[in-house]
């Protein structure tokens, strides 16, 4: 493959990861919001059972696949060496960070740390594409999440968008002053329960 292919290849590869873990970071917690919102929905995270029958299966499927591809098992030694090492390094730093913050019973330390990355992160030239994130969360495929209702779906959508993260800067700029869980009872009623009426319109 000539260079400039590699390189545009290695350029397309890097974008698709970075914007796929933007991605990740910023709908989940609007996703989240909306789950919690729902009428008899129970959030619970999986089974340790669960958990350990899906990493059986999914070792399970890689094996076949290694078995009969001699580039994926190429792939999958090199995939294997960061798996471990990174695992080392999460339990090493990240889980005893998080579990440091559990045990002097200050969540607020972990959030305070991190709202400055993402106020930049909201104010700077990401904001565009943050707020296109929750935008297209919001235009589901099958249409407006919220429900139909004689406002445009684009309006809706920007207004929800808008919203959250005009909430979260307040939030963040004025050092936390309620907990997460009380900050989401409060997006509920300002924005999300008075989406969910215009169902009703």
């Amino acid at each position: 493959m000539p260079e400039e292919y590699q390189a545009v290849l290695q350029w397309a590869a890097a974008h698709a990861n970075q914007n796929m873990m933007a991605c990740y970071d910023a709908k989940n917690p609007a996703a989240l919001a909306t789950l919690r919102g729902a009428r008899n929905v129970r959030l619970a995270p999986f089974s340790g059972a669960v958990m350990q029958a899906a990493e059986a299966s999914t070792f399970e499927l890689i094996n076949e696949f290694a078995a009969s591809d001699s580039d994926f098992v190429s792939i999958l030694k090199q995939w294997s060496a960061f798996r471990n090492s990174i695992r080392q390094w999460h339990s090493l730093a990240e889980k005893a960070y998080l579990t440091y913050d559990a045990d002097s019973g200050n969540p607020r330390r972990w959030l305070l740390d991190g709202g400055s990355l993402i106020r930049i992160a909201l104010k700077g030239p990401m904001s565009e594409q943050c707020l296109a994130l929750l935008m297209d969360f919001a235009l589901a495929e099958d249409g407006l999440r919220f429900g139909n209702s004689n406002l445009p779906d684009e309006l809706v959508a920007h207004h929800f968008a808008s919203s959250m993260i005009s909430l979260g800067l307040w939030w963040l700029e004025h050092d936390i002053p309620f907990p997460p869980g009380q900050m989401d009872e409060y997006i509920q009623q300002l924005v999300l329960e008075p989406l969910r009426k215009l169902q009703q319109t």
